[in-house]
């Protein structure tokens, strides 16, 4: 876990002067936020931070977003050039790489006397929420958000930070196939388009890299899984836990269903012609029997029918 020394060396280009401190906040990014109540009638909120956090941030937004939890407060938030509470060096927010949400309901607690955050009183929010905010991970599986609730000698339960990575970890890129809710909350905030949506939470396996998977693939792998299994899967592109469950019962499919390979195509179209066939070879196979139910002999089995056509029965007719 990085130090506060560490995070403002790693973080410098917004803080123009620290001892002042003098902040410069015009190349920042925006991330929108669920917003409420009386200063948020619109619904949303965009908040800057650095640019090199902006996915993190993102991420943070999409689980929040997933939880129905809004920003409600304007004293929440996240760029304020300052210095730390009852301190002398700049905080992180300062610096734009951390986050306050809804002061009055999750406040700070300068001494604390030992003991848990306890929901319900010193939070509002859900402790699922903060394990989700929690587990964010990059793409090398680091975990990112440090929470003030976990702090030992002070609460702050409003405040996170990407501070359980170092900056170069961190812009390798967010894990958001982990990330709860990325997909509709990417789609409310405007940074894809329905059609544009990636095959998402899936890892690609053999036979499909290089390849910009989109809803439609998901739509259209659920279209073969029904025709092989006749789940009854909705095909709408959304790649969910029922469609996972279905892929697991392709053979050869690691547990999970979390991996699609280019073989799984395959082997889908052929268990599709088999089960085509099925009808047909059951058409024929009625038709032998009813042949045979039939002969002048008084009907025999398909297995003596069998057993003549190989040399091993007693002969017909």
């Amino acid at each position: 876990m990085a130090t506060s020394a560490q995070m403002r060396a790693w973080y410098p280009e917004l803080v123009v002067e620290p001892l002042i401190p003098l902040c410069n906040y015009e190349d920042t990014a925006r991330v929108k936020f669920l917003a409420g109540g009386s200063s948020y009638p619109q619904g949303y909120v965009w908040l800057r931070c650095h640019p090199a956090v902006e996915e993190w941030m993102q991420a943070l937004a999409a689980v929040m977003y997933h939880h129905g939890y809004d920003f409600r407060e304007p004293a929440g938030g996240t760029l304020s050039c300052r210095k730390i509470t009852g301190g002398s060096r700049t905080s992180l927010h300062a610096h734009g790489v951390a986050l306050d949400i809804n002061p009055s309901k999750n406040r700070y607690r300068g001494q604390w006397l030992g003991g848990l955050i306890q929901w319900g009183k010193d939070t509002d929010m859900p402790p699922e929420m903060i394990d989700d905010l929690k587990n964010i991970r990059t793409v090398e599986g680091y975990r990112i958000t440090e929470w003030g609730g976990d702090w030992i000698n002070i609460k702050d339960p409003m405040h996170f930070q990407c501070s359980k990575c170092t900056r170069a970890q961190l812009e390798q890129g967010i894990d958001l196939t982990q990330v709860p809710g990325w997909y509709d909350y990417a789609l409310w905030a405007g940074l894809m388009k329905e059609e544009d949506m990636a095959f998402l939470p899936l890892k690609h396996g053999d036979g499909l890299e290089g390849r910009e998977f989109k809803r439609s693939d998901v739509a259209h792998l659920q279209s073969k899984l029904n025709d092989v299994f006749s789940e009854g899967l909705v095909e709408d592109g959304r790649y969910g836990d029922l469609t996972a469950g279905v892929v697991t019962m392709i053979p050869g499919a690691e547990p999970g269903g979390r991996i699609v390979t280019g073989k799984m195509f395959t082997t889908l179209d052929k268990l599709a012609a088999v089960k085509a066939a099925e009808p047909v070879l059951a058409a024929i196979t009625q038709d032998l029997m009813d042949h045979l139910n039939n002969h002048p002999s008084g009907g025999i089995t398909l297995e003596e029918a069998l057993d003549h056509t190989h040399g091993t029965g007693t002969g017909v007719g």
